[in-house]
């Protein structure tokens, strides 16, 4: 392949996130907020100034980023605009962020444009049970901070990824936990610095619940096993169903994956189960959105040795 050959693969795929991005963005919209934009918006507006409800206004980072991008718009319109063009232009800023990270370190095996394809058509579908703009930040974060972590060749790599972490940490602190470890996993880092890797989320939560936002208060409950084991939310999203058949579809490729991670990366299984029954007790397993920071981190331990015809080239 020529160097131009190269460029315009690269700018393909990179119009191709893009597009992608704000496709997934603008139908996330108008599946889920553009019936109750009013209300979604007043939620916002108390999150960005300090007086939501717990636990969102934990997750207070994006929420500032949500608020400049709303400021700019304003700025190059002129007049003040409603929160629809903010969270597009959010979501699919940090979509499209999160995606060039992603392609930037999955496996060569696997072929880039599928991964941009399905992660566009799954993200608007997870949204269902529990939208959440954010997620895209989440994302994103996610799929930064395993690039940092499996790019050794970048200059100040453990400073850009404790940098990395402590923004992550105020974005959404259990997540943080999760991609911390595996990217600490990936950076061959020995106990001793896995444990300040996942105190420093605990950290800056406890910063946030008893010093910055000590007012905020729950208003639903916080343990929600009863919920899941009753099975009657998950049932009731129809993306639970899309699951299944998947699986069903792909059971085997599906197990030989688990048992190729089991034998090569069992830490990184380890957590996504601890991250697993966590959120079945004080969550919703049918919000899965919860779980799409599992995409990057299996695209950042896909076995080599494994059959990746399904997702190949």
């Amino acid at each position: 392949m020529t160097k131009l050959d190269s460029y315009q693969l690269t700018y393909r795929l990179f119009a191709f996130i893009i597009f992608c991005s704000i496709f997934s963005a603008f139908a996330s919209y108008r599946l889920h907020l553009d019936s109750f934009i009013d209300l979604y918006s007043a939620g916002l507006e108390e999150i960005i100034n300090g007086v939501g409800r717990a636990p969102d206004q934990y997750r207070y980072l994006p929420y500032l980023f949500l608020d400049q991008i709303r400021h700019i718009l304003t700025i190059i319109i002129g007049e003040n605009i409603e929160w629809k063009w903010p969270l597009i232009t959010f979501e699919a800023t940090f979509l499209a962020l999160g995606l060039c990270s992603l392609v930037s370190y999955s496996s060569k095996q696997l072929d880039n444009r599928i991964i941009v394809l399905t992660t566009a058509l799954i993200y608007p579908f997870i949204m269902f049970d529990g939208v959440r703009s954010i997620a895209s930040f989440i994302f994103f974060m996610s799929c930064f901070l395993l690039f940092i972590s499996k790019s050794s060749f970048l200059v100040g790599r453990r400073e850009l990824f404790y940098s990395t972490l402590v923004a992550f940490s105020f974005t959404r602190a259990d997540v943080a936990i999760l991609v911390g470890l595996v990217a600490a996993h990936h950076m061959h880092y020995r106990i001793p610095e896995k444990l300040v890797v996942a105190a420093v989320p605990i950290l800056a939560q406890i910063l946030l619940m008893q010093y910055i936002f000590p007012s905020a208060e729950y208003f639903s409950e916080v343990v929600m096993l009863k919920d899941n084991i009753s099975a009657i939310y998950i049932a009731g999203n129809p993306v639970t169903y899309l699951i299944l058949g998947a699986m069903i579809a792909y059971w085997r490729k599906f197990s030989d994956f688990l048992a190729k991670m089991n034998q090569h990366h069992r830490f990184p299984l380890i957590l996504c189960i601890g991250y697993i029954v966590t959120i079945f007790i004080v969550g919703r397993v049918n919000e899965y959105r919860l779980f799409l920071p599992f995409l990057p981190i299996f695209y950042s331990i896909w076995p080599i040795e494994s059959n990746s015809r399904f997702l190949g080239r």
